[in-house]
């Protein structure tokens, strides 16, 4: 018996937007992947997990990257994260909503050279693949979202300079997102980011555990973080009573401006900028008739720490988190 059905198919959004779907992924039989893709192509291959399919988890995953669009498209602080514990995950910041989970069996799966190019590296870790998921899913947002460049992945290895350079060709045609043709033709841009979606690049190292370093004995852990070059423009969050405010530092040797970006810009002296030593950042910042304290450590990728009333630092009102601005 031959049956007849109707099928429409609907054309991509024009231009390619902040949008993810789950698609399948061809493999060696026996291999169990899918991949979670936007208009762009793949994005992240995830493999079954306890309990669910590769299918399951990547169509739960495009569903949460998507419910995640409003929040990252009102508020401006909201972000992307990978966090390590209490699992590695990709994580909607600042509500710690978790969004994608990175098991061993994805980093495993990335193990398996889908690109062919027969690059040698270490082998891929969930904290490794946690930091690139991040960047990628980060550059994403800039590009497809907010129409910003792209910088997170070109940060960790070069593979993630393509991004950049579809940015740079998509802004003389949009002003946000890509616009579809550029994906029609095969070429350095459609293997590049083939390339991001299904490889860790070598030069992707895992983020530093500050607190398993601080407890190690001295000389059973060597630092590798990459040293701190403090001068230039930073950007990220201030948090306090729960309420994250946006903000960008500048330095200039030892001294500093802090611009909080509320609903009225507010540009503030930073004075006393230190680095006692190596990581190790601290500035103080008058505000109306008090002083606030910012004592922070860099990490390899951002500075973190606590802002405080009391130059000692015992009086915490809130933290603070600092990222190059690019």
């Amino acid at each position: 018996q031959v049956g007849q059905v109707s099928l429409s198919i609907v054309a991509l959004p024009e231009p390619v937007g902040f949008r993810f779907i789950a698609e399948p992924f061809e493999d060696v039989p026996g291999h169990e992947h899918a991949v979670i893709a936007t208009g762009l192509g793949p994005a992240f291959v995830v493999t079954s997990g306890p309990g669910k399919t590769a299918a399951e988890r990547a169509f739960e995953g495009a569903k949460h990257l998507n419910e995640s669009a409003q929040v990252l498209r009102s508020t401006r602080t909201a972000d992307i994260r990978a966090r390590s514990a209490p699992a590695p995950a990709l994580v909607l910041f600042t509500r710690d909503t978790v969004l994608l989970e990175v098991t061993a069996a994805d980093a495993k799966a990335y193990d398996e050279d889908w690109t062919h190019a027969k690059t040698k590296g270490a082998p891929v870790t969930p904290a490794r693949l946690a930091a690139w998921w991040e960047a990628v899913a980060r550059d994403l947002l800039l590009l497809l979202l907010r129409g910003e460049r792209p910088q997170y992945a070109a940060a960790l290895a070069p593979e993630g300079k393509v991004l950049g350079d579809l940015y740079d060709a998509a802004r003389r045609s949009v002003a946000v997102g890509v616009p579809s043709a550029m994906l029609l033709e095969k070429g350095p841009v459609r293997e590049g980011l083939r390339t991001v979606a299904l490889r860790v690049p070598a030069a992707v190292a895992a983020p530093v555990d500050r607190a398993a370093t601080a407890s190690a004995p001295p000389g059973d852990t060597a630092d590798t973080t990459p040293p701190l070059k403090l001068d230039g423009s930073w950007r990220g969050t201030e948090t306090e009573s729960g309420l994250p405010t946006a903000i960008t530092v500048v330095f200039r040797g030892a001294s500093a401006t802090l611009t909080f970006e509320r609903a009225l810009r507010m540009s503030v002296p930073a004075l006393g900028v230190q680095q006692p030593q190596k990581g190790a950042v601290r500035f103080e910042v008058k505000v109306g008739a008090g002083s606030r304290f910012y004592r922070g450590r860099w990490d390899g990728t951002r500075i973190t720490g606590k802002v405080t009333s009391d130059a000692d630092g015992r009086v915490e009102i809130g933290t603070f988190d600092l990222e190059p601005a690019g």
